[in-house]
């Protein structure tokens, strides 16, 4: 009977649990009081001024239709400074400065003191290099870009020179000077203003006009064409003894266009083998051989 009580007894010890130790809960470190008006700080020095934390955010892009979102995010940047303790909403955030027009994309959700906030939903940025050269001009935000290849050395403007299209870029102010650019593959073409393909090398020299091929110009033409002048000249006559004389009354006659030159003042004789000519000056048609003048005047 006692070996049966003492297995009772026995069967009957409570067990005691093994504690479990508990787990610390972290208590967050106290947010330094700021040693400043955060808010005023200067950008880089933001980041080591006590108690106070940046504000980063990413430059949207921008294209016809307002800020637009690039196919490779900006870098981020510093665009504000704040109090460390201030709580932000876990949204991302779009504005920009009341004095800019760039939007700011904002993924801490606070913007900086003083920017406006842009509630709107951004389309891709249209990306114009991309697009075929056809459809450029029908693109919003893009602009066609055309040159005239020039074989002339130094390159010229010339503008019966069909004008090829070259790029599609975005729409964008030129300036109205000529400009010569070259293409990766070294061909020189000239603009007739400022904006030329991406990647070109743009030369520091404004192109002049290319000289007319005057030699090709009608008579009727030559005065109107910019850098032609009209030879004329009076045909000498018969002085009935063998010889030539001038007359004053027999009128001038066109004979050549050339390009615009410098001529002096002499009185020039020059013949073609079967006439002879008076020129005002020292400029005559290519092909004469000038003669020793003067002519006696032709008598009345």
């Amino acid at each position: 009977m006692r070996t049966i009580l003492l297995a009772l007894t026995l069967g009957c010890t409570p067990t005691v649990p093994t504690p479990v130790p508990s787990t610390p809960v972290p208590v967050p470190a106290p947010v330094p009081t700021p040693t400043a008006d955060c808010e005023t700080v200067a950008l880089d020095a933001c980041a080591a001024t006590v108690g106070c934390a940046v504000i980063e955010g990413s430059p949207l892009g921008e294209d016809a239709s307002g800020a637009c979102l690039p196919a490779t995010p900006a870098d981020s940047e510093v665009i504000g400074c704040h109090g460390a303790d201030v709580s932000c909403p876990p949204v991302v955030a779009y504005g920009r400065a009341t004095t800019e027009s760039t939007v700011y994309e904002v993924p801490a959700g606070c913007l900086p003191d003083g920017w406006e906030p842009v509630a709107e939903s951004f389309q891709a940025c249209v990306v114009c290099e991309g697009i075929a050269l056809g459809d450029c001009e029908g693109t919003s935000g893009c602009m066609l870009v055309s040159g005239r290849p020039s074989s002339a050395t130094p390159p010229c403007l010339d503008l019966d020179t069909p004008a090829e299209p070259l790029a599609c870029i975005d729409a964008n102010g030129c300036g109205d000077a000529p400009t010569i650019a070259t293409s990766p593959t070294g061909g020189a073409y000239v603009f007739t203003d400022t904006c030329t393909p991406p990647g070109w090398t743009v030369s520091g020299d404004f192109p002049d006009d290319c000289p007319a091929d005057c030699a090709s110009v009608t008579l009727t033409d030559c005065a109107s064409t910019s850098g032609c002048m009209l030879l004329s000249g009076r045909p000498l006559q018969d002085d009935g003894a063998s010889g030539l004389c001038e007359d004053p009354s027999v009128a001038m006659e066109p004979l050549a266009c050339t390009e615009d030159a410098g001529c002096g003042d002499m009185i020039t004789y020059a013949t073609d083998s079967t006439t002879t000519w008076m020129f005002p000056d020292t400029c005559i048609p290519a092909g004469l051989t000038t003669v020793p003048g003067p002519f006696a005047a032709c008598a009345p």
